[in-house]
C-alpha cells in the first residue's frame, strides 16, 4: 500500500479520490495530519485538529461494489485491532452501526466510505475503487472537538492518560483493513465475520431508535445479516435496514 502524508488538507476522502486516478489499481493510504474540511456521514462536519488519526484508504475494487458494504463494519474492526494495544484492562471497544467505534458510549471514531466512478463507459468494476474514511481521536482532548457535537466523544489520550505513537497507529490501522478486505474478497461476509461485529454491536439485544430519511422508529437491535445490514424487530416481524443510523433509547 503506498502512504501518502500531507499536512494540511481539506478532506483526506477528496484528496484520496483525485488522487485514485493517478494511480489506478493501487491500494494508496492518504494522511492529514489535520483537516480544514472533514466530514462525516450526511455531509456532517468532522473536527480534525492536530494529534488525531485522519486517513483515506483507497481499494482497488476486485468485485462489482454491491460486495464491499460491510466496508464500514471492517474498518470499524482494524481501527479496534489497532487501538487494542493501547487499551488498558476491561476497557472494550463496540460498534455503533454502521460506522462508529464507541468506548463508554463516547464517539472515538468515524468511518465514511466512498465510490470513486470513472468518467466514460467501463466493462469492469476494477474502475470505480472504494475511499474508506477513518477518523479517529487519538492524541487530542475531547475539548478540541468543540461544543456542538451529536454525541459525547473521546479519546486515546483520555482513555490511556498519555500519547500514543500516531504515525504507527495509522499504519497499523491500514494494514488491518488491507487484510479484512482480502478476507471479503475471498468471500462473502462469513459468518464468523459477522459475529465477531456483532460480538462488538452496541445496544445489542436492547431497544433502540432508528432514523432514517426524517422517520424514527423503535424496535429491538437483534443483530446483523450476512451483508452487514441491521436487523431491527418491531412489533414482531424482524426489518432488514441498509441505511440510517440508531440512537439509544433515553432512559426515564
Amino acid at each position: 500500500m503506498r502512504r501518502l502524508d500531507f499536512d494540511t488538507l481539506g478532506s483526506t476522502n477528496d484528496t484520496a479520490l483525485e488522487l485514485a486516478g493517478k494511480y489506478p489499481h493501487q491500494a494508496l493510504l492518504i494522511v492529514a495530519a489535520t483537516q480544514h474540511g472533514g466530514r462525516g456521514r450526511n455531509g456532517r462536519a468532522w473536527s480534525s485538529p492536530r494529534g488525531g488519526a485522519w486517513l483515506s484508504v483507497v481499494w482497488p475494487c476486485k468485485l462489482a461494489l454491491e460486495h464491499y458494504e460491510p466496508a464500514p463494519l471492517l474498518a470499524g474492526l482494524a481501527v479496534i485491532d489497532a487501538i487494542a494495544p493501547h487499551l488498558p484492562p476491561g476497557c472494550d471497544p463496540a460498534i455503533k452501526w454502521p460506522n462508529d467505534v464507541m468506548l463508554d458510549n463516547c464517539k472515538l471514531a468515524g468511518v465514511l466510505c466512498q465510490r470513486q466512478v470513472a468518467a466514460g463507459p467501463t466493462t469492469t468494476h476494477q474502475a470505480a475503487p472504494l475511499v474508506v474514511g477513518i477518523g479517529i481521536n487519538v492524541n487530542i482532548d475531547p475539548e478540541q472537538l468543540g461544543a456542538n457535537l451529536r454525541q459525547p466523544a473521546t479519546s486515546l489520550r483520555q482513555v490511556t492518560g498519555h500519547d500514543v505513537d500516531l504515525s504507527a497507529l495509522i499504519d497499523s490501522v491500514a494494514a488491518n483493513l488491507a487484510q479484512r478486505m482480502q478476507r471479503l474478497e475471498a468471500g462473502n461476509f462469513s459468518p464468523s465475520q459477522v459475529a465477531e461485529v456483532e460480538n462488538r454491536l452496541i445496544w445489542r439485544g436492547k431497544q433502540v431508535n432508528f432514523l432514517h430519511a426524517g422517520a424514527s422508529k423503535q424496535g429491538w437491535l437483534r443483530g446483523l445479516d450476512t451483508q452487514g445490514r441491521l436487523l431491527l424487530e418491531i412489533d414482531g416481524g424482524m426489518m432488514t435496514l441498509n441505511a440510517g443510523e440508531i440512537q439509544q433509547l433515553a432512559k426515564v
